[in-house]
């Protein structure tokens, strides 16, 4: 039986599908840090060993349409567990969704073609979710590198490594999912289980979940709408917060996903991710709003009108920041039409301020 399918999406990048499908079967070295490769079988425990050759992993290939068809690399061409879908083009959620129906494992994850696996993700996260089977997703934190083309020799013999990672990692940006977990129990090393509704308010907030630190089990990702098609951006988000609705998550505080920073990497534009992700808050609290179930827990409803309030906020002070007044303006009245709905204490004084702002910079907009 297989343990995991692994989705890759792929979109004229056949470049850097093999490091991919390196990263995710160790079956030859590549240029890159130690700690990528950090977890060497053959210096590990028999026992550990053991544990990783049992775990069944497939890989599926989906080429969303590129110019250039995708071909499988050497020697991944040639094993039984690695599988090409070819479709028409139709954005990263369709090639997931494509990958999702032609799966077999009893967990899902998914790895972008241009990032990689930590060496020791699958057979941690197979065994954490087979001792927690409360929780239907794991997410973990991350690590940003970046690919240099061309290496030169730096001595006689070396050459400088093609990678070169972050040293913070993504919950160092965003410690809100930390603070979450200092109020939990571990339930493992460095492995914290999220109660769903908790973790709902914390990715709403702001905390980024992308999708190469996802495991899902199937039979959770099948009971729940599929990533929504026609998005270039947040349909991640959107994936996250409904798995939030239906489950618990497990947060591994380690980097076990190392994610690739291109030139092509569409979530680059800051200020048309954070408008996307308003988006995706917006959709979910008009169907909130219009459900014939009435939420009657005051503090659950009011989660998505004060998450839109934060946001809207902090879009309005990016936008000022960078000296689009007209913009700034309209983000912080949104805000402020937010912040009538909220019943926490303090509201008032913080829609004043809200306003205020709101006003300088209508204002400057004007004399601008």
């Amino acid at each position: 039986m297989v343990d995991v399918s692994v989705i890759i999406p792929v979109y004229n990048r056949q470049d850097e599908l093999v490091e991919a499908l390196d990263s995710l079967f160790w079956q030859r070295s590549f240029e890159a840090s130690t700690d990528v490769r950090r977890s060497d079988t053959a210096n590990e425990p028999n026992n550990v060993s053991r544990e990783r050759r049992v775990i069944d992993v497939e890989a599926i290939v989906v080429d969303d349409g590129s110019f250039d068809p995708v071909v499988l690399p050497e020697p991944f061409c040639r094993m039984d567990n690695v599988r090409l879908i070819r479709k028409t083009n139709g954005g990263a959620s369709s090639a997931r969704n494509a990958g999702m129906a032609a799966a077999r494992g009893r967990f899902i994850a998914f790895l972008d073609s241009d990032d990689l696996f930590a060496a020791d993700k699958l057979h941690r996260v197979v065994a954490i979710m087979d001792k927690n089977p409360s929780a239907g997703f794991l997410f973990s934190d991350l690590r940003r590198f970046e690919r240099i083309r061309k290496s030169e020799p730096s001595a006689p013999g070396e050459l400088k490594p093609r990678l070169t990672f972050m040293e913070k990692t993504n919950s160092d940006f965003y410690p809100s999912v930390r603070k979450l977990c200092d109020d939990l129990t571990s339930v493992g090393e460095q492995t914290y289980l999220v109660p769903g509704k908790m973790l709902f308010h914390t990715l709403a907030a702001g905390y980024p979940v992308f999708p190469s630190t996802l495991v899902v089990r199937r039979n959770v990702a099948n009971s729940i709408d599929p990533w929504l098609e026609g998005r270039a951006l947040s349909e991640d988000f959107l994936f996250a917060l409904r798995l939030c609705r239906v489950t618990n998550g497990l947060y591994v505080d380690d980097p076990l996903a190392y994610l690739g920073r291109g030139e092509d990497n569409v979530s680059g534009d800051v200020l048309k991710s954070a408008e996307a992700d308003i988006e995706v808050l917006e959709m979910m609290d008009s169907a909130r709003s219009s459900s014939a179930q009435v939420n009657v827990d005051r503090r659950r409803s009011q989660i998505l009108p004060g998450a839109l309030q934060f946001r809207y906020m902090r879009l309005g002070f990016s936008y000022y920041g960078v000296g689009r007044f007209h913009e700034s303006a309209r983000a912080y009245i949104k805000a402020f039409r937010y912040g009538l709905r909220s019943e926490d204490d303090g509201a008032g004084y913080r829609n004043l301020k809200i306003l205020l702002k709101a006003a300088y910079s209508e204002m400057r907009s004007w004399l601008d």
